[in-house]
């Protein structure tokens, strides 16, 4: 299994592929609400649970935006 970095928010100034972001990091550092997240994760979003705890890779993040993201 490849490692993944943990990043605490003062390291974080964009997202890194081989990094692991928590459902709440993801939704503090795009200033998204629980609703957006839902439906990431009804439309593809790839989530993994640790414990209680709900985890992105930043390679699924990064995937899911560049296929589902709106080109404004």
């Amino acid at each position: 299994m490849a490692n993944h970095a943990i990043l605490s928010n003062a390291e974080v100034g964009c997202i890194r592929s081989d990094a692991v972001y928590s459902l709440n990091h993801l939704k503090e550092f795009h200033n998204l609400g629980a609703h957006a997240l839902r439906e990431a994760r009804r439309n593809g979003l790839l989530v993994r649970k640790v414990g209680r705890k709900h985890f992105v890779l930043g390679h699924d993040w990064l995937t899911y935006v560049s296929e589902h993201g709106k080109i404004v």
